[in-house]
């Protein structure tokens, strides 16, 4: 915590208002009698007829100002303002959010074709290929419009004698617009070798 409590021979200055209460020991200063002609500095809050008070600047540190400080007698003898120190790091603590519904995307295979089969041949291979397909076509189609178009009017009415009324109009557009379309497909056909008395089963999935 930074005190900011300013105490000058049992006086106290509020730094922030510049205020002077409070019995002192030292010997008593003259009154000076108030007068239009002094001269005023920047600093000047009286609210006696003593002289003008010795200013104290105040540090605020980090501004926030968590209080007041202060030790009395018969009257306040002391009074300060006490501000926190300066920042160094803040930190987040216990944040929470709202539960998010959040569905988890999943792919979904689609069966083509289920095989079983086996070699019973010691000697010759046998040649399998998968008799299911499957074809996909998709297809995307998007326009397109641009254009730049600039128009004013332009209109002058006077009331002077033989000046007749001016107005005006001119414009200027450019524009291009399209229509656009794709479209692709995708096919594929699996084989397999079946070795002499291997055994074979597939499963085809997309």
């Amino acid at each position: 915590m930074w005190d900011l409590t300013r105490s000058l021979n049992s006086q106290t200055v509020n730094a922030s208002a510049g205020f002077h209460c409070g019995e002192t020991e030292q010997e008593p200063v003259q009154a000076e009698s108030a007068s239009p002609q002094r001269e005023i500095d920047s600093f000047f809050h009286h609210m006696t007829s003593w002289p003008l008070k010795q200013e104290y600047a105040i540090e605020v540190a980090s501004g926030l100002c968590v209080g007041l400080r202060g030790r009395a007698g018969a009257d306040i003898d002391a009074l300060g303002l006490t501000f926190l120190l300066p920042i160094s790091h803040a930190r987040l603590t216990n944040v929470r959010y709202p539960t998010l519904q959040l569905e988890a995307a999943s792919i979904h295979p689609v069966n083509i074709h289920e095989f079983y089969d086996e070699n019973l041949s010691y000697s010759l291979p046998k040649e399998w290929t998968n008799t299911g397909s499957y074809t996909k076509t998709e297809s995307a189609s998007w326009s397109l419009t641009t254009g730049i178009e600039y128009h004013a009017t332009v209109g002058v009415s006077a009331g002077i004698p033989k000046l007749a009324e001016v107005s005006g109009e001119f414009g200027w557009q450019v524009g291009v617009s399209g229509t656009y379309e794709t479209t692709w497909e995708e096919s594929e056909t699996y084989g397999w070798s079946l070795e002499p008395s291997d055994l074979m089963e597939a499963l085809t999935q997309i």
